[in-house]
């Protein structure tokens, strides 16, 4: 009921515009020069009311195509002037030609169908008014000029209308269809009421051209139904322009806001995604950066990798020879892990690693580059795949897939998932190297801090931390052996640097300790011609500091002595005291250096301990731990077991420096068994 109201109101609206046209009509029973003047009249006043008021509203208004239609509409109503005025039978303005009102008027058309077709490739930007004006002025100038200098084309001759006449009048119409066209593609821009009269505007506008290419006379029955389509076509163009900006303001304003907002809404959305997609490659990299576990790096990488590209799948792929194994799944049954892809079913897949780029196919069933029965198992109407690349090498493959979703991936997805494959095939790559390096490193750990929990009438405890957390080793060394002569030698070293580097110069110069200590009896000795070893083998400017020493369990004495070391300390049930040695200088530095000795008098009750700089210069801020705490620290464990003195100390300096050390620490605390007392 509702609606049929709206539509007798909405036919009711139209019924003045077409009894006006009626009686424009029935004035040719009258005069076909009176019929012809009101109707160029009527065509003309439109043309004028869509000038001001498009002209007036110029800042306020964001169609361009209605404002390419105004402002262009004055200079081509001034030419309809002139043709209603040189018209046969009117001769208001005598020009002694029935050719010159015709030529304006081709003239007119031609000009009036331009502006249409620019206008409906002006709804989504607005041009400046007055340079719209000053087009169509400067054109319409032109034109009148050349007909008043009789150098335009004739078009009406006695014989009837010229091959030129009916060539402008054709091209008109193919003018005008092109505007058609292009209101009909880009109808969302304008109101529906309003693009809908545009376009059969300028369809009344074509068949009025039609009718005007076929009449021999000015008064011909042809040029009558010519001028009423053009009335019409003039009403439509009243209606579409005019009411619209008039009776529905607000419509208009709506529409654009509406427009704004549709667009605000999808500048919102591609930055929400922008943003979930950066929060996802720095969630990634932060994993990463944490060395956390690979299967739970990869684990989230399939997680937040579908949950930003809109995926109801994803899956890691590992190469494996000449096929590919999936090794991670998520969104899939978990019978897909440990699937073997070969030859034609993994197409997909080596595509990807060819291109070394990500893959999309939105149509998987019937993409060649697709085994069809893989994407009808699991249902996948959309496929993205992007190689894991590192090192130039091919590691595998991660797969998205979208099941059932109206859109597919898009262009920017490629790029997202092509960052997220670098950043895991980094990880995977890094994971490799990592391993094979904490396999070397595992063997120099036990090469370098492999030492004996007691040797016969010593009891012996030891610790080592790592500067380096990702290497876990670095340039601090220690040992304890027999010698040959029944003797204990004990070594407490470090080399200069960290990670790799120095845990191989410190195998290289504990192995040089071990030997030479089998070949010199003194421990002086063993420092000097380890001195001049390492001159040699140490890389650049690389060093070492030392302490060697012999513990003869049977006179209790521990004869050593230290090239650069830190002084040991000797705790007795009375309190810890740092034993004053003679440091002399590192090793590998000066060859022919020669070395002092000191002795250590050692009672059961007595526990010596030894430790890298690493212990001295752990920090909390600018505050070292010093010398002094780990003399109070010492005190405060007494004469206890040896391994245990060694922990608590380890775990005071940590403390004191949070856990974070700047260098390799190495502690080393040994005692006389009582037995062997």
């Amino acid at each position: 009921m509702a609606a049929s109201r709206r539509t007798l109101a909405s036919l009711a609206s139209y019924l003045p515009g077409l009894l006006a046209i009626a009686g424009l009509v029935s004035t040719r029973l009258y005069s076909y020069p009176l019929f012809h003047t009101l109707a160029e009249l009527f065509a003309i006043a439109v043309q004028f009311s869509l000038f001001t008021i498009v002209w007036h509203s110029r800042r306020h208004l964001k169609n361009g195509a209605l404002l390419v239609i105004g402002a262009s509409a004055a200079p081509i109503a001034a030419i309809d002037v002139l043709h209603m005025l040189t018209y046969k039978g009117v001769d208001l303005i005598s020009t002694g030609s029935v050719d010159v009102p015709t030529q304006l008027w081709v003239a007119a058309r031609f000009l009036q169908a331009a502006t249409l077709l620019a206008a409906s490739h002006s709804t989504r930007r607005t041009p400046a008014a007055w340079q719209v004006l000053a087009v169509t002025s400067g054109a319409a100038a032109l034109i009148v000029a050349s007909i008043a200098a009789g150098v335009f084309p004739r078009c009406l001759t006695p014989a009837g209308l010229t091959p030129f006449k009916i060539a402008a009048e054709a091209a008109t119409v193919v003018v005008l269809a092109a505007a058609v066209y292009g209101f009909q593609r880009r109808s969302d821009d304008l109101l529906p009421n309003a693009g809908r009269l545009l376009r059969w505007s300028v369809g009344f506008m074509i068949a009025s051209e039609g009718l005007f290419t076929l009449y021999q006379d000015p008064y011909a029955i042809s040029n009558l139904l010519g001028h009423v389509l053009r009335i019409l076509g003039a009403y439509a163009m009243y209606r579409a322009v005019v009411v619209t900006a008039l009776e529905e303001p607000q419509a208009v304003l709506f529409r654009e806001i509406s427009l704004r907002n549709a667009q605000l809404e999808e500048t919102d959305r591609a930055l929400r995604s922008a943003k979930q997609r950066s929060d996802a490659m720095s969630a990634v990299s932060t994993m990463i950066a944490r060395a956390e576990p690979l299967d739970a790096v990869v684990q989230r990488v399939l997680e937040i990798g579908a949950e930003a590209l809109g995926a109801d799948g994803a899956a890691m792929t590992a190469k494996r020879g000449s096929g590919w194994v999936v090794t991670h799944a998520r969104g899939f049954d978990r019978t897909v892990i440990g699937l073997r892809r070969e030859g034609s079913s993994g197409r997909h897949l080596a595509l990807a690693a060819e291109k070394r780029s990500p893959v999309i196919s939105n149509d998987p069933l019937r993409d060649p580059r697709v085994d069809g029965d893989f994407a009808a198992r699991f249902g996948i109407t959309a496929l993205l795949v992007a190689p894991l690349v590192a090192r130039n090498e091919v590691l595998g493959a991660l797969t998205f897939v979208k099941r059932g979703a109206r859109t597919g991936f898009q262009e920017v997805d490629r790029g997202f998932a092509a960052r997220l494959a670098t950043a895991l095939g980094l990880a995977i790559s890094n994971e490799r190297l990592q391993s094979a390096q904490s396999r070397v490193v595992e063997g120099l750990r036990d090469a370098i801090l492999t030492m004996p929990d007691a040797l016969p009438g010593v009891r012996l405890g030891h610790v080592y931390r790592s500067a380096d957390r990702i290497a876990r080793i670095g340039g601090d060394f220690y040992d304890a052996f027999t010698l040959p002569d029944g003797r204990h030698a004990v070594l407490m070293g470090d080399v200069s640097g960290k990670g790799i580097d120095a845990a191989l110069s410190s195998f290289v110069t504990r192995t040089a300790f071990h030997a030479l200590a089998l070949r010199e009896r003194s421990p002086a000795r063993v420092l000097a011609a380890a001195n001049e070893v390492l001159s040699r083998l140490l890389p650049g400017e690389a060093f070492a500091t030392a302490i060697f020493g012999v513990v003869d369990v049977a006179s209790g004495v521990f004869t050593a002595a230290s090239a650069g070391h830190p002084d040991p300390i000797v705790c007795s049930i009375d309190g810890c005291v740092e034993h004053d040695t003679v440091r002399n200088l590192p090793l590998g530095m000066f060859p022919g250096t020669q070395y002092e000795e000191f002795r250590i008098p050692l009672a059961p009750e007595h526990v010596l301990v030894m430790f890298s700089d690493g212990v001295l210069d752990a920090r909390r801020g600018n505050d070292p731990f010093g010398e002094r705490r780990v003399r109070e620290t010492l005190d405060l464990l007494g004469t206890s077991d040896p391994q245990s003195i060694a922990d608590a100390l380890l775990a005071a300096v940590s403390a004191h420096a949070d856990g974070e050390h700047v260098d390799d620490i190495a502690i080393v605390a040994l005692r006389l068994d009582d037995d062997a007392a």
